[in-house]
């Protein structure tokens, strides 16, 4: 099943526990394809970070095992990323541009 494709500026939720306490995060996508996009934004690819409310950086985890751009799988909503004591799920993406599993 086809899903729709993060971007730069897409955000996940997600949680941190590298703190006294675990926080909510939200992250926000800030890397993707030099060559390959969405509604006019960069794709996020298994290479991309984000930047975490909590200020650590992520990185997408999971992604397409069909669908790629600039050889690495494409990342999607449902998707995991990691980040140091915790993880999200990419919540926002392409209205229009999907990628398969």
């Amino acid at each position: 099943m086809s899903k729709a494709n993060g971007r730069v500026g897409d955000i996940g939720v997600g949680f941190c526990s590298a703190h006294p306490s675990t926080l909510s995060i939200v992250t926000v996508m800030i890397t993707g394809a030099q060559s390959v996009g969405a509604n006019g934004r960069p794709v996020t690819t298994k290479l991309s970070l984000g930047l975490s409310s909590c200020g650590h950086t992520s990185i997408v985890a999971t992604t397409s095992t069909t669908s790629q751009a600039e050889g690495q799988g494409i990342h999607r909503v449902g998707d995991v990323g990691l980040l140091p004591g915790g993880s999200y799920i990419l919540t926002t993406g392409s209205p229009d541009s999907t990628a398969g599993d």
